[in-house]
């Protein structure tokens, strides 16, 4: 499963020493839906080796800026 990653804990898991990748989404956008079960897919397959996570730009507005 895709991490939730946060304003407030991003550099936590940037610290970590795995890479980190980042979907910034928002609910209302309909390619954000779509290209979701995937990036559950790639977490799930990759979960011991990089940080795969999801970023609500709606929710969290300094990571994405």
């Amino acid at each position: 499963m895709a991490v939730e990653i946060t304003d407030s804990n991003v550099k936590e898991l940037l610290a970590g020493g795995k890479p980190v990748v980042i979907d910034f989404w928002a609910p209302w956008c309909g390619p954000c839906k779509m290209v979701g079960p995937i990036i559950e897919e790639l977490s799930d397959e990759y979960q011991d080796q990089v940080v795969i996570g999801k970023c609500n730009v709606d929710d969290n507005s300094e990571l994405p800026a």
